[in-house]
């Protein structure tokens, strides 16, 4: 994908707002953003509430009364205990702000689960897209981790922008 199909994907989702969704399930709200157009489609989204914060990437999710660990795809933040604590607190801070006791909307890319059995997911919550806002605000690095990489292109043009304007991460850089 090219700068140039990014910046006519933006402007679309600027002037557009949402589109409907297919394969929607009840619970789930009708529409996503248009910047979130990159989740592969045929997803029947999944409806949660945020019960905690773990960090800037990590949360834990409420589905049918059982809790889950949830990684948020294609993005990284820096470590609470790392040499970027103080950043790390941000991006924690920030999240929490975002979701914290919301009901979201959850997708999948291409794996249920990583490594440390965390569900992996792309998270919607009142049409905000919080995978890219945590990147696009500086609070997260775009991160591709193979094979859930549909949103790729759209984290690193949210980084770039996020450099660009030198914002969280990358203030002072």
């Amino acid at each position: 994908m090219t700068n140039k199909y990014l910046l006519i994907l933006l402007i679309a989702f600027l002037l557009t707002g949402c589109q409907q969704v297919s394969s929607i399930s009840e619970s789930a709200p009708t529409t996503i953003p248009e910047i979130a157009k990159c989740i592969p489609e045929g997803q029947v989204p999944q409806t949660a509430k945020v019960v905690e914060i773990s960090d800037g990437d990590t949360i834990t999710v409420e589905i049918s009364n059982q809790q889950y660990r949830l990684r948020y795809i294609g993005i990284n933040t820096p470590e609470l205990g790392s040499s970027e604590h103080a950043l790390a607190e941000k991006a924690a801070n920030y999240n929490r702000s975002l979701v914290d006791g919301q009901e979201v909307t959850l997708y999948i890319d291409t794996s249920h689960t990583d490594r440390f059995d965390r569900l992996l997911r792309y998270v919607i919550f009142d049409q905000v897209f919080i995978n890219y806002q945590l990147v696009r605000s500086g609070m997260a690095r775009a991160r591709d981790y193979y094979p859930d990489s549909a949103c790729k292109e759209v984290f690193l043009y949210a980084e770039k922008q996020a450099r660009k304007e030198e914002l969280g991460i990358w203030m002072d850089e």
